[in-house]
């Protein structure tokens, strides 16, 4: 097979997969970018001469980008080659390419995150929540606030993975097709009572939780780019700053820093956030020192604040 061939194909993949329009974009610009260093190196572009060397190499070739920008090229090839075998488009020796390449090294810099008093101002730029479009919106970030969920899987909600009245939902994990439950409390159960109260349509079944609420789509299922468009255009007319990046990503590092800030255990908090390993999930508590300083305080704390050197002294004697 050709490699465009490949490309076309996992791209569709993911769109099929309601990956995010932006994702696409860089995967599409990242993997076409190698194609043609394969090209411009004389180098085959079907898919069953590629070796190993034509994956170093052009890694190598990048060496004068920056290292976040050399780790995103690294997670798009990983992922298209892993999508290669999973459709067992490359041989077994191939596959295992990526087991014998080290992702770039990329600083432990801490994840931008947005608190609750930066939502409760997004709710209420959102609207007063006495129409159908601002209700929806307080209801969307209001329950991405409280249950961690990516943009993506709340937009992937339907009336029959949902339990409004016990604040609960299931969502439907990308790979592997497992699911896990999302919690919320009562403040965004209210907004979302609120909201369908007001949705127009019928209800139940696989049809979509949350629905446009526009000429050009008027009760259709709402996708990732819609719901980052709405909220950073309200975020900016309402001279809110959000974190740079990706901005509304940073609502989910929120829940997860304030989970931590109360105690939850990491084991907890990755299944609450759907990550596949606990390696993910400690990326929330690495170099924030004063997170770390208050949790020591805390733990230490429940001793009664009894000094430890002087405790140990008294082993002693």
């Amino acid at each position: 097979m050709d490699l465009a061939l490949g490309i076309d194909q996992f791209l569709n993949h993911r769109r099929a997969r309601n990956c995010a329009r932006g994702t696409l974009r860089l995967y599409g610009r990242q993997l076409q970018h190698w194609q043609a260093w394969l090209e411009g190196q004389g180098r085959s572009v079907t898919i069953a001469d590629l070796t190993i060397a034509d994956l170093r190499d052009f890694a190598a070739s990048l060496s004068a980008l920056s290292e976040n920008t050399r780790a995103s090229y690294h997670r798009t090839m990983r992922a298209f080659w892993t999508f290669l075998a999973t459709e067992d488009i490359t041989r077994a020796d191939q596959q295992r390419f990526f087991t014998r390449i080290a992702a770039p090294h990329v600083p432990d810099d801490p994840r931008p995150s947005i608190g609750a008093d930066v939502i409760a101002l997004l709710i209420a730029a959102s609207g007063a929540g006495d129409d159908e479009p601002s209700a929806r919106n307080r209801a969307i970030v209001s329950l991405l606030a409280e249950t961690g969920m990516r943009i993506s899987e709340l937009c992937a909600l339907t009336d029959a993975t949902t339990e409004p009245a016990r604040r609960r939902a299931r969502v439907l994990r990308a790979k592997g097709g497992k699911h896990r439950m999302v919690f919320w409390q009562p403040p965004a159960g209210a907004h979302l009572a609120r909201y369908l109260l007001l949705r127009r349509g019928k209800t139940g079944g696989e049809l979509p939780l949350f629905r446009g609420c526009s000429i050009r789509n008027p009760g259709g299922a709402i996708t990732p780019d819609l719901v980052r468009s709405c909220l950073k255009r309200i975020a900016d007319e309402a001279g809110i700053t959000l974190p740079r990046g990706a901005p509304l990503h940073a609502i989910r590092h929120g829940f997860a820093h304030a989970a931590i800030e109360r105690g939850a255990a990491l084991s907890d908090l990755s299944q609450m956030l759907g990550h596949a390993s606990l390696e993910t999930t400690m990326i929330y508590t690495r170099n924030d020192d004063d997170r770390l300083e208050a949790a020591y305080r805390r733990i230490f704390s429940r001793g009664g604040g009894r000094d430890l050197g002087r405790a140990d002294a008294e082993s002693r004697g």
